[in-house]
């Protein structure tokens, strides 16, 4: 599996009080969760899954494991259906969280396992060597608990026997500690006003790999449609970190395979004129 290293740039937001953020980050009690992991692995298929799901029985922690489990079923129940039609049905009932795991883990190796087979006994056929096989790792882990919110980190890979795999996902959430709400941080279309602050966030990336670029050679080297005259958005949401938010890119979302996962840290006192209300209230941001 190739490794993904989201890095964090930038510096610490010193005109800014995060009572939330920077003094308590990663400080505050846990929000309650059970982690479960497993494994499938058959001559053509390597299937591997670990999740984190809340545990405690309040509203926000049933809010927030309501969504994850959304999320898994979006992934696995989904998983290597090019049409994105359903694979499987979606879990039903008020199971554990265990139950709820092993539902998806049953039902996904068994569909890696009939995939991986099929292709194997295609390319037998003219195919002299060793045949690949296919690979997915999920992954649904908590990466983030302040007593503001709480970040849940869903990033998948997987290889369906071409020239490489790849990272998909659902990237960082972050959910309110006391309503378990996911919490949106931009304050609608920003894209415009905030391509300074994403211009010098990917000449910083790229500069970590030792390219010296301009604004001009940036816009040059990403691979955005022609009429595309500004850098977009992440798909993916930003997270917060004790240093300020974090923007990531996806494989091939403004870049080449090779450039990774471009990412960038912005600090919270130059993203603060885009936060949304609730964003600033869940970070106890305070501007001087």
């Amino acid at each position: 599996m190739k490794s993904t290293i989201i890095k964090v740039l930038g510096g610490m937001a010193a005109a800014v009080c995060m009572t939330a953020v920077a003094a308590c980050h990663n400080q505050s009690k846990s929000l309650k969760t059970e982690s479960f992991s497993a494994s499938d692995t058959t001559a053509h298929s390597s299937f591997t899954m670990k999740a984190e799901l809340p545990a405690g029985k309040d509203a926000a922690s049933e809010n927030i494991r309501r969504e994850l489990i959304g999320v898994m079923d979006s992934q696995l129940a989904f998983i290597c259906s090019y049409e994105g039609d359903r694979v499987f049905p979606a879990f039903e009932g008020e199971g554990s969280n265990e139950a709820v795991f092993n539902y998806y883990k049953e039902n996904a190796a068994k569909r890696l396992r009939d995939l991986g087979g099929e292709d194997a006994a295609e390319r037998a056929e003219y195919f002299d060597g060793e045949i690949p096989g296919w690979e997915y790792e999920f992954s649904l882990t908590k990466t983030a608990d302040t007593l503001g919110y709480v970040v849940f980190q869903n990033l998948d890979y997987i290889y369906t026997g071409g020239a490489h795999g790849g990272m998909i996902g659902h990237g960082d959430m972050t959910f309110d500690r006391k309503t378990g709400e996911r919490i949106k941080f931009l304050d609608g279309d920003v894209t415009g006003a905030m391509q300074p602050l994403l211009v010098k966030g990917l000449i910083s990336y790229f500069s970590e790999y030792g390219e010296q670029m301009t604004e001009e050679s940036l816009m040059e080297h990403l691979m955005l449609w022609e009429e595309i005259t500004q850098i977009p958005l992440p798909t993916w949401d930003p997270h917060p970190s004790a240093d300020g938010l974090v923007f990531t890119y996806q494989q091939y979302e403004i870049a080449s395979y090779a450039d990774g996962m471009p990412n960038f840290t912005i600090p919270y006192e130059d993203v603060a004129p885009y936060l949304t209300p609730q964003a600033q209230k869940v970070l106890n941001m305070h501007q001087p």
